[in-house]
């Protein structure tokens, strides 16, 4: 499988270490696997193919099969080869054109003569491998026509002067090749000139000598075949156009030509460290059962280190600042480490693998490296492969590691650690997780420049590690020994100190006699010192600020200051001073002591700030060769941003938050000490940091924390404060650990827009990097208690207290959202009256002078309502009639009177201002002052008058005398039958209209309710009782007054309703008259002994057509006029769904279709075509309804019932 490395920044780290080289004898070629005859003829020994020497080994990457002859093919020319097999068996194949360089073909090669032509030419490289290689297969090449060599450097074999003379005659090959017996270089010949000058045998020997240490802290030490050192196969390193150097497949290590100078320069190991070449090689003996993901570019440096250790002999592996980064990251608490995080630097998780070589040397990875060989163990994902790095190095150490491991954070499962404990090994005699390449003694504590009362005690703390055991750690004061500690940690109580100012230092001493000691402390032992508050100390605004001194003799009084203004004063011990009020800001407080004789003593400075917090640390990296240092302790911080490695600089700064409980606005100040002449075109950005676990003395540019969100930017600037507004992520983190890691970064490259900054270990508090918050205000409710239960009607007091760390503006009381009152001063209270029953959220409201809001928490109170409701009486019900024409009425419904308990609010009806017909439910409403409702019900009846119906009068004659008639009248209201009657063996006389005879016809029928929506139909029908036909005339007269002259033009009724009088008039729709209208309106037939229509009457309005009147029914045979009817069926009749309504017409017109309910109001109004099939009713409550069907002026009328 193809892997790729990168080797990033780690080329740098050691550019400081330049020892000077003393060159070793070039090593004798291994055995003549490829041995060059003559510039075309090469005898080669078959060697391991790429995938049979992986697997030996044991690693993932390769080395190469194959070799270069330094030959090169002409394009579209005849390569001709002559192949000979000297021994034994298997041929070589040819490789055309270099990796990474040209285009690579390959070709096989068969005894005898070759001829091989291609496009493209290019270099030559012969590969003979095999997956079974014996010694005894040998080929000879031999290269005969085709070809032009090309610069080739063996070593061994070529010099100096050969090198200088193949490039001077050679321009037109494109690469050169160097040889040695573990490697071979290829670059373009461009490079190759530009470092023909140095020394060829040095720089192959170098890489051979790398390769051989790379092999030897592997265990390929010869012990077994599966050890044998990487003899046969070579390393092919090559230059390419761009990219980060990394090492790949087929056994290649790929240096981009900007650092061509690792390949081509022996002083780039030699002088420059040479890690970049270490660290690619190294790719190629990593093995991988042991190297989990997050530690490739880790664990390689094992190789790197032990190639470090033997070209460059007696130079520290790692620097003392990676020491020190490592020291600090193994002193954090236990939960803050894990070793795996990206932000933990890749150098920084070296230094586990480099403490157990210098636990447990060399054979410690010799063993390992063989025993995975041997077992071939292929453990899968992360986990299993720490799991077996764990227990192979518990083992091969002999000792148990867990604590060790522990100590590193490897947060694997606790089964892993089990596994180890369950081996029965004795913990470590020395813990390896406290050695280091060099002896370092440093004093913890007092801090550097710390100032304490004189007389009182002074505790001394230390540490100290190194490469052995440390046996004891001394405390000196100048070259005075003040007293030792020969356990960690290690401690000392200087007691009494006298004024004055000391130098203390710390001696570590090693159990093998090595010394190391401390960089010097300085403190200060005042006569008169401020011992609150503490220096860097930070106060919220407005909070007033406690000022103790101390004194190492009686004074007459002790002066308070604040920036050298006086604030106050004591005159007596204890010297104290309680400054209020003191303006957000920073300030360097001092104190003053006067004497008995006037005499004066000044306190060292102590910086505080209110309003705000000085940064809990401060530090800036830098890059290149710095990268591993720290500069937490300067008095500066820097930004710059530089294209050229080794002079880009970040600041870092971090606050802890805990005192603050929320901000408003929050602004950081920085102090410009100095800068640049091209600040100014740069932006100096404010970064947040997710990582806060960094150190003041542990941050390096290795170990620096990713920037994550950018939160402001400013413009560069000379001099000055800067301010940047990062109110958000402030309060966020206020919200979240309370602690703000925040980085300086400049955004423009350049080598004048550096800036320095002031920093928290300045003097001057003025100048310290400083974090202003301005609080948010703070406020909450006192009263009432929450869920408390309230009288209805009754009042309570709200009130709440508000603060400021500088000054409450307003304070707004809201009850359910709505604001009820405000003040703009103390007492915030208000009294709220007549509680209304219901649940009340009650919350209050501050902004203080700089217009910053917050609110209280919410409270629940509930009033507790009136439940009886009032008790209503209402008038009795009422029946009216409509006046005449009319189908509502105006009804007097009287006064309902309601009473209650807690006094009625209001009482109110919902009747109409008019009645319609029917029944309608008034409803009274009454309600209380507590919102209790009733109803009652009063039932208002509208109805018509009954009418019953009189005679009909009408006149009839007949051709004959003294014949003899039955009359029948039947009376429809809405096509119901209401009323019949009947007039038997009656007389008539002559046909005309001078001698016709009256009759009048009773009617039967119970009285009926009658509206003027209704139709009233009245049918006269006649036959003959003598058993002989004759016929008969019948005369009708539309009078218009009460007089009866000739024909029936009204009915008597009982009782008044439509339109005046105590009749009902029949329309003159039913035209009586002959075609030539001689006579008065009439009608002829012939009588027959079944009753036949004469005539239909009808009330309905229209004009007097015969063709348009609807008639109630005829008699089959029946003569006169006769009139085409509307056929109209509902069904089902009763329906407990629907109705179907099916209406035929011998017109086309469109047909209206009215429902009306049993009290004539209507409550659907439809239309519909004849023929057509109307569905209707489902949404009918249950009841009588009559369906009224009008077309143009006719009219049909059906009552349904729904169930």
């Amino acid at each position: 499988m193809k892997k790729t490395f990168t080797s990033f920044c780690m080329v740098l780290l050691l550019c400081t270490l330049l020892p000077a080289f003393k060159a070793a004898a070039a090593m004798p070629p291994p055995s003549g696997y490829f041995n060059m005859i003559s510039r075309s003829v090469w005898e080669l020994t078959q060697v391991p193919n790429i995938t049979t020497e992986t697997a030996r080994i044991k690693t993932s990457l390769q080395v190469a099969d194959f070799e270069p002859v330094g030959l090169r093919a002409t394009a579209n020319t005849p390569l001709v080869i002559n192949v000979e097999q000297l021994s034994g068996a298997g041929l070589p194949k040819l490789i055309m054109g270099t990796y990474d360089r040209q285009t690579v073909a390959t070709y096989d090669l068969v005894a005898g003569v070759n001829t091989i032509t291609n496009a493209n030419g290019g270099d030559l490289y012969l590969q003979y491998s095999s997956a079974t290689p014996s010694d005894n297969n040998k080929v000879r090449v031999t290269f005969q026509s085709g070809y032009h060599t090309m610069p080739l450097y063996i070593l061994g074999t070529s010099t100096h002067q050969d090198w200088l003379d193949m490039l001077a005659a050679d321009t037109l090959s494109p690469n050169a090749t160097l040889v040695s017996d573990r490697t071979f270089i290829v670059v373009s010949q461009v490079k190759a000139e530009q470092y023909k000058n140095e020394n060829q045998d040095t720089l192959l020997t170098l890489m051979d000598r790398i390769m051989k240490a790379e092999g030897d802290i592997s265990g390929l030490d010869n012990s077994l075949p599966i050890h044998a050192p990487i003899l046969r196969n070579k390393l092919m390193m090559l230059e390419k156009a761009s990219g980060n150097p990394d090492a790949t497949s087929l056994g290649r290590v790929r240096i981009p030509t900007g650092s061509i100078h690792w390949l081509l320069s022996p002083s780039y190991i030699l002088e420059d460290g040479g890690w970049g070449m270490f660290h690619e090689i190294g790719h190629h003996h990593q093995h991988w059962a042991w190297t989990w993901s997050t530690c490739i570019e880790v664990c390689v440096n094992i190789y790197s280190l032990a190639a470090k250790r033997a070209i460059l002999p007696g130079q520290q592996g790692m620097s003392t600042s990676d020491w020190n980064g490592i020291m600090n990251y193994l002193a954090q608490p236990q939960a803050a480490k894990n070793f795996n995080a990206s932000s933990v630097s890749l150098f920084m998780r070296l230094g586990m693998f480099q403490q157990l070589w210098l636990a447990y040397g060399d054979s410690f990875y010799h063993t390992l490296h063989k025993r995975v060989r041997a077992e071939a163990p292929a453990p899968s994902g992360d986990e299993q492969e720490m799991r077996l790095f764990m227990l192979y190095a518990s083992q091969i150490s002999g000792e148990n590691l867990a604590q060790f491991f522990r100590n590193w954070g490897l947060n694997v499962n606790q089964s892993i650690y089990d596994e180890i404990n369950a081996l029965g090994l004795p913990a470590p005699a020395i813990e390896p997780s406290t050695l280091r390449e060099d002896l370092v003694a440093t004093i913890t504590t007092p801090a550097n420049n710390a100032v304490f009362p004189a007389g009182s005690n002074v505790p001394l703390t230390a540490t100290a590690f190194g490469p052995d055991a440390i046996a004891k750690v001394e405390f000196f004061q100048g070259g005075v020994k003040l007293g030792e500690d020969t356990t960690a940690p290690y401690n000392y109580t200087w007691n009494n100190v006298s004024p004055g100012n000391y130098a203390l230092t710390a001696k570590a001493t090693t159990r093998g006699g090595v010394e190391s000691t401390s960089a010097v402390v300085n403190i200060t032992m005042e006569s008169v010192s401020i011992i609150s508050p503490a220096n860097n100390a930070s106060f919220p605004a407005g909070v007033p600020i406690a000022i103790s001194a101390n004194t190492s003799h009686a004074v007459s009084k002790v002066e308070f200051y604040a920036d050298s203004v006086k604030i106050g004063e004591a005159t007596s011990a204890p010297y104290n001073f309680s400054w209020q009020n003191a303006a957000a800001g920073t300030y360097t407080l001092t104190v003053k002591a006067i004497g008995q004789n006037g005499d004066t003593a000044v306190s060292t400075g102590v910086g505080i700030v209110s309003g705000g917090q000085f940064p809990q640390a401060d530090a800036y990296v830098r890059d290149g060769g710095s990268a591993g240092s720290n500069f937490g302790t300067a008095t500066g911080l820097v930004v710059k941003k530089d294209g050229n490695a080794g002079f880009s600089r970040i600041t870092y700064l971090k606050f802890d938050l805990n005192s603050f409980s929320s901000a408003g606005n929050a602004i950081l100040r920085l102090y410009v000490a100095g800068a640049g002449s091209a600040v100014t075109g740069t932006q100096w950005q404010v970064w947040k940091n997710d990582a806060d676990n960094w150190t003041e003395t542990g941050l390096t540019w290795n170990n620096k924390p990713a920037n994550t969100t950018q939160l402001a930017s400013q413009p560069g600037r000379r001099s000055g404060y800067v301010e940047w507004d990062i109110s958000s992520q402030v309060a966020a983190e206020i919200g979240g650990d309370k602690i703000l890691s925040l980085a300086i970064v400049s955004s423009v490259s350049g080598q004048t827009n550096d800036a320095t900054f002031h920093s928290k270990e300045v003097t001057e508090a003025d100048l310290r990097p400083v974090l202003l918050i301005d609080a948010l205000p703070q406020i909450s409710l006192v009263q009432p208690v929450n869920n408390d239960t309230l009288p209805e009607h009754g009042a309570t007091l709200i009130q709440a207290n508000a603060s400021d760390d500088r000054q409450v503006d307003s304070v707004q009381l809201y009850i359910n959202g709505e604001e009820k009152a405000r003040f703009t001063q103390a007492p915030y209270q208000w009294s709220w009256a007549n509680l209304a029953p219901g649940t009340y959220g009650i919350r209050a409201k501050v902004t203080d002078s700089a217009l910053h809001s917050a609110w209280s928490d919410s409270l629940t109170v509930v009033v507790v309502k009136d439940t009886l409701a009032p008790v209503i009486t209402v008038p009795p019900a009422i029946t009216a009639n409509p006046a005449p024409g009319a189908s509502t009425v105006a009804v007097n419904i009287g006064q309902a009177t309601a009473t209650d308990n807690a006094g009625v609010a209001s009482l109110t009806h919902d009747a109409p201002a008019v009645f319609p017909v029917g029944n309608t439910i008034v409803t009274w409403t009454a309600t209380d002052l507590s919102g209790n409702v009733s109803t009652a019900t009063q039932v208002i009846t509208v109805e018509y008058l009954k009418s019953a119906f009189d005679a009909v009068t009408v006149y009839a004659g007949s051709d004959f005398n003294n014949r003899q008639i039955d009359l029948q009248a039947q009376l429809y209201l809405n096509g119901a039958l209401i009323g019949t009657g009947e007039l038997l063996n009656q007389s008539i006389s002559g046909p005309g209209l001078g001698n016709c005879k009256q009759f009048i016809i009773p009617i039967t029928g119970d009285s009926v309710t009658y509206t003027p929506a209704d139709v009233l139909q009245l049918k006269v029908s006649a036959r003959n009782t003598g058993g002989e036909t004759f016929r008969i005339k019948f005369w009708y007269n539309a009078d218009t007054d009460d007089q009866i002259t000739k024909g029936t033009a009204r009915l008597a009724k009982y009782t008044p309703v439509n339109p005046d009088g105590n009749f009902f008039y029949l329309r003159n729709a039913f035209a009586l008259q002959s075609a030539s209208g001689s006579e008065a309106l009439q009608q002829s037939l012939y009588v027959t002994p079944a009753y036949q229509e004469i005539g239909t009457w009808s009330t309905i309005a229209q004009s007097a057509t015969a063709a348009d009147i609807p008639a109630i029914s005829k008699t089959a045979g029946t003569s006169g006029v006769k009139t085409t009817l509307l056929q109209v069926k509902a069904y089902p009749n009763p329906s407990s769904h629907e109705f179907t309504l099916t209406v035929e017409s011998s017109t086309a017109k469109e047909i209206q279709v009215r429902v009306l309910d049993i009290s004539g109001r209507l409550v659907k109004l439809m239309y519909t075509n004849p023929g057509q099939v109307l569905r209707f009713g489902q949404d009918l409550q249950a009841g009588i309804y009559f369906i009224d069907v009008l077309q143009a002026n006719r009219r049909e009328v059906l009552k349904v019932i729904k169930q």
